[in-house]
């Protein structure tokens, strides 16, 4: 407020400061604000320092407008790469198998679900624990029903503790059978003849 107050008070006096002197005094604000330990806070990977690099050459070289539409873009892609990857952790637990997975199910990856719970001529019953799954697409859906009716010697089901994500993968017609925790499987003998 104060400094509109001065342009406004002394508007056309400031009108004869030279545009290079104004120029100083913004490159001068730019420069105070830049803070090297929030920029390294920032680069903590290669991937991070090689996007600084480029977005800051870009906006350098070509304007700031490249610039900006330049580090969406990245950031898009980066975004839409962390995404689109299923983190899992196998494990056992009373003698069955046990896939914990992570992420978003979605149609960019139901090709590496398929290789997650793909088991061919293994009869152990698998339990796939999708509590950590953020988002879950009929496409990962699908995968799910077409291994189960693959391995059908073999028991299938799914863990989730979540009442809304239990009725949403039901509603995208899942056929394989979902419980809500550990202790409902340990009731379940069939599983462990």
């Amino acid at each position: 407020l104060i400094i509109v107050a001065i342009i406004y008070a002394f508007g056309d006096i400031i009108a004869y400061i030279p545009i290079p002197v104004f120029s100083g005094v913004l490159f001068l604000i730019g420069a105070a604000m830049i803070r090297r330990k929030n920029i390294d806070r920032y680069m903590i990977t290669t991937a991070d320092r090689a996007i600084f690099i480029i977005v800051l050459s870009a906006t350098i070289l070509l304007g700031l407008k490249i610039g900006v539409i330049l580090s969406l873009v990245l950031s898009v892609l980066i975004y839409l790469k962390g995404t689109s990857k299923i983190s899992y952790k196998k494990s056992k637990y009373m003698g069955l198998e046990i896939v914990t997975l992570s992420g978003n199910l979605f149609y960019a990856t139901s090709d590496q679900l398929r290789d997650i719970i793909s088991r061919p001529n293994n009869p152990k019953p698998l339990i796939i624990v999708i509590d950590s799954v953020g988002l879950i697409d009929v496409s990962c859906v699908d995968e799910l029903n077409l291994e189960n009716t693959k391995s059908r010697e073999s028991k299938m089901m799914i863990l989730c503790s979540d009442e809304e994500k239990k009725s949403l993968i039901r509603s995208l017609g899942l056929n394989v059978e979902v419980v809500g925790s550990f202790e409902e499987i340990k009731t379940r003998e069939e599983l462990y003849a």
